[in-house]
């Protein structure tokens, strides 16, 4: 679960569609308090998915102007 960027230039949807558009599809997190999302597995992974996946992260949240991730 990861907590959702504060920038002003963050949007979950439009997040989630550049992040499906790269092949990765997260949740919305519905556990936490704070606004957050959430990356499972189902299957074996490696460490290039996990490479593969943070850059998704990283070119989406660029693509959107965020400018930190933090929350």
């Amino acid at each position: 679960t990861f907590r959702l960027p504060r920038d002003p230039n963050f949007s979950f949807a439009a997040f989630y569609a550049l992040l499906a558009e790269r092949g990765f599809l997260i949740y919305p997190g519905k556990l936490a308090t704070a606004p957050s999302f959430r990356i499972g597995c189902i299957g074996a992974i490696d460490e290039g998915d996990i490479a593969r996946a943070l850059a998704a992260v990283r070119d989406s949240l660029g693509a959107l102007g965020v400018a930190s991730g933090a929350p």
